[in-house]
């Protein structure tokens, strides 16, 4: 009786160590397995964000250019108003002469 108590004691200990083993065996599989399936799904969405990227980098061209096409408007702007005040100017100088070449008021005939 006391061989077959030891002999059971003993298998119930096999039965612990391989249970134990077991466990480990299936923790580790478990683990891989869902790096795997991590790693599956994070490729597109790795690949979304590189072309979430590059779209922001051209967007970030686009509005770089937008910048200096907006700045050259800016100066074409200000070109084009000292023009037109020059040629209010001129036009000032052109009336008075017409003026003085007639004798219009405050001009003397010269004819």
């Amino acid at each position: 009786n006391t061989v077959a108590g030891a002999e059971f004691d003993r298998f119930r200990g096999l039965l612990g160590n391989m249970e134990v083993r077991l466990d480990a065996k299936i923790h580790k599989l478990l683990e891989q397995q869902l790096r795997k399936n991590l790693e599956a799904a994070d490729r597109p969405l790795m690949a979304d964000i590189a072309a979430m990227k590059q779209q922001a980098a051209e967007a970030a061209e686009e509005l770089r250019k937008f910048a200096e096409v907006s700045r050259q408007n800016d100066s074409i702007w200000t070109s084009l108003a000292q023009l037109a005040a020059r040629l209010e100017e001129m036009q000032l100088d052109v009336d008075r002469l017409a003026g003085a070449a007639t004798g219009g008021p405050g001009w003397p005939k010269t004819r």
